[in-house]
């Protein structure tokens, strides 16, 4: 599955959330009933993430409250929710996106769209009867069930919005359901549901795609007219079959529908690279120095300290290395899923984020004794290749050969790093002459002793 993320809204809630694929972004937002480890499990979700991320970057993630992100919030008003957009489309260095929302989704984006309409270039939505805070009769008696069998419930509305003959699918997704939220956060967040967005739809500017499913049970025939009137570039699209659910039973209909939307949407040129992301080709025009961290025993956190500890740990390494970063003006390249790939302009600030990073990782661990954090650091300078937001070239793969070939708490770096900054503060280590895997040539390491005081 992809590598899972998280970013930090401006009230400091952590949410997590993943990407996938490449192409233009497509933000999927399915309704605060998330969790975005385990719908990678179900064949179905996954099936419909993979066919839609072929032609887009797929951003997916749990709002606050539910799957992986913080669950112990105050705030779950529309605003907190469309706030957690915001910190995501940051974090992943996003300007802008096209919109996809279904379920209670729906409501998070048409609330994101009209207050940002400059990110979102198309909004696409789909079974709209949720916008107007009218609940089917059905849905609503279901609700009664929630504080008396909380099982019973989550099993019985994935039948209600999947279709009754479901099957194995609907059991699955129940799992998921109750591993996402509790009851409490289920109950706090249908007081949301209940907010009329009709007068929201004006400021919907941008060009918007209403989905519907003629044969569902929710389908009211006059809503297509009396929505479509009120959202000024809105447009309609009728699919078949009678299943609520977005990925069920004939995803391709619904993926091949909002590709070419987007696509008959797009402008040209390409919009301006936000200010705020890597700008790769103003990093190789001269030699900089590649950084890559890595979690010493990642695969095994889960096993030892179980799932929340685990990710309190990726947690952990993510921000201390992105706030040193900022502060030695670094850019990440990408996240590698245990580890982070950086580049910098100069050597000196390389490895200053470096002794930053070591020294935040143990006193994170010094505080965290049941469930420590411990990272491998490696460093090389070159004239890396940019390819598609990414750099690639020998350099690169020396420095994450490097940092594979470090020790727990150490910084290896290269000769050509230790010379770069000579006649400055910093103290090495000669580590004598290695063999690294891939490498044709032995390559002089040096380790930088970064816990003493002139370092």
């Amino acid at each position: 599955m992809p590598s899972i993320q998280y970013a930090r809204t401006e009230d400091g809630v952590s949410i997590a959330y993943w990407t996938l694929g490449k192409g233009s972004p497509l933000l999927a937002d399915v309704g605060y009933w998330s969790h975005v480890q385990r719908e990678w499990d179900i064949p179905e979700r996954r099936a419909w993430f993979e066919r839609q991320a072929e032609n887009h970057t797929l951003i997916r993630l749990d709002h606050r409250g539910c799957g992986l992100s913080d669950r112990q919030v105050d705030d779950v008003s529309l605003e907190a929710f469309s706030s957690d957009i915001e910190a995501v489309m940051k974090h992943a260095g996003i300007e802008e996106t096209a919109f996809f929302g279904t379920g209670t989704g729906q409501r998070v984006a048409v609330t994101f769209a009209a207050d940002h309409p400059e990110r979102v270039p198309q909004l696409i939505l789909y079974q709209t009867f949720l916008l107007d805070g009218t609940m089917p009769a059905s849905f609503r008696a279901l609700a009664t069930l929630r504080d008396a069998d909380w099982e019973f419930y989550t099993d019985a509305v994935v039948l209600w919005v999947q279709g009754w003959s479901a099957g194995e699918a609907s059991a699955k997704i129940g799992e998921m359901f109750r591993e996402a939220v509790t009851p409490e956060m289920a109950k706090a967040i249908a007081d949301v549901q209940e907010l009329d967005l009709q007068p929201r739809f004006k400021d919907l500017t941008m060009p918007t795609l209403l989905m519907f499913r003629p044969g569902g049970r929710s389908y009211d025939p006059d809503m297509p007219r009396r929505f479509g009137s009120q959202i000024p570039n809105a447009r309609s699209a009728f699919l078949e079959g009678d299943s609520y659910a977005w990925y069920m039973p004939d995803s391709e209909q619904l993926v091949s529908t909002i590709d070419e939307f987007i696509a008959e949407h797009s402008q040209e040129p390409e919009p301006e690279a936000p200010s705020d992301a890597v700008n790769v080709q103003e990093l190789v025009s001269d030699t900089h120095v590649v950084l890559f961290t890595d979690i010493v025993g990642s695969s095994a956190l889960a096993s030892r300290h179980g799932d929340d500890k685990a990710h309190e740990v990726r947690r952990a390494h993510d921000r201390i290395v992105r706030e040193a970063l900022k502060e030695q003006q670094g850019k990440e390249i990408k996240h590698t899923g245990d580890g982070i790939m950086a580049a910098f302009s100069m050597a000196s600030h390389a490895l200053d984020c470096a002794i930053a990073i070591q020294r935040g990782v143990t006193a994170y661990s010094e505080e965290h004794a049941d469930h420590p954090l411990s990272i491998y650091i490696g460093l090389n300078a070159g004239e890396p290749i940019a390819e598609n937001e990414d750099l690639f070239g020998t350099s690169v793969d020396l420095a994450a050969r490097i940092c594979d070939f470090a020790d727990a708490g150490q910084i290896l770096v290269s000769d050509v790093v230790r010379q770069l900054v000579a006649g400055k503060h910093y103290l090495f280590s000669d580590r004598g002459t290695s063999e690294l895997r891939g490498m044709e040539d032995p390559i002089k390491l040096w380790e930088v002793r970064w816990l003493e005081p002139d370092a």
